[in-house]
């Protein structure tokens, strides 16, 4: 685990990540992502995999209590910088310092994917979400059209934004059995088709994908998926199921 916190740091270091150029379309990914969580001022959510604090400043601007968590420091020195009155922690994924039932949304945006234990996860953000609560997250697809070219051209597994320590892909259908399995209704999937992560794709190429030929991809070749989820308190979790760990 720490030599894992390390790879974070160092990949939240990096200024060829910067998302400065990005910032206007992640404010428009984190709006509508409020949106269809359809929150409301002064109720409470958790950003899991926080980063750097973009999502968690936006539901703060809506008169949310936000709580931010990530395990790398680098990340949450940043993201206080960013707005010293939201509720960042330095926690861990499968043991959050929260009770039962207590957040009425939890976010967690392209992280699950990275996490070496998705199911004890899940089973957290379970525990922590109130009955009536709701969770989205946004998961890659191993199966985007631009991951196949990539594919095909290199031999290469794909990656997503540089990383190649701890990540896993699956279908839509493939996460949503994931979900389902450990106790989440999937109410809706969204298709988010913008890229903006990768360092081997240049500027140009992204802007040419992401204002033209991202409208023609067919939803199962999508780059990402949103689950829009609620908790079910019915279903019993999935046992322990090795393919969704990282080793």
């Amino acid at each position: 685990m720490p030599e894992l916190k390390t790879l974070y740091d160092a990949w939240h270091l990096d200024k060829s990540m910067s998302w400065v150029k990005v910032k206007k379309y992640e404010e428009r990914i984190n709006s509508k992502i409020l949106d269809i969580l359809e929150v409301k001022r002064g109720e409470t959510l958790l950003d899991l995999g926080c980063g750097k604090g973009s999502f968690c400043n936006s539901a703060f601007k809506r008169g949310v209590k936000v709580y931010g968590v990530d395990f790398s420091m680098v990340a949450l020195r940043e993201a206080k910088s960013l707005n010293k009155k939201i509720n960042f922690i330095l926690a861990d994924a499968v043991k959050l310092p929260f009770k039962e039932d207590f957040f009425d949304h939890v976010v967690c945006l392209g992280s699950l994917e990275h996490f070496l234990d998705k199911i004890s996860a899940l089973k957290e953000i379970h525990r922590i979400v109130k009955k009536k609560g709701k969770v989205f997250l946004f998961l890659p697809n191993s199966y985007f059209l631009g991951h196949i070219y990539f594919v095909w051209k290199t031999g290469l597994p794909p990656d997503e934004g540089g990383q190649y320590f701890c990540e896993q892909f699956s279908t839509k259908l493939g996460w949503k059995k994931l979900l389902e399995d450990n106790s989440f209704d999937v109410v809706s999937i969204y298709k988010f088709n913008t890229i903006w992560a990768s360092k081997k794709v240049s500027w140009f190429t992204k802007y040419v994908y992401n204002f033209i030929l991202k409208h023609f991809i067919p939803f199962n070749l999508s780059y990402s998926f949103g689950y829009l989820c609620v908790k079910n308190e019915d279903r019993n979790p999935c046992r322990r199921n090795s393919p969704w760990e990282c080793t």
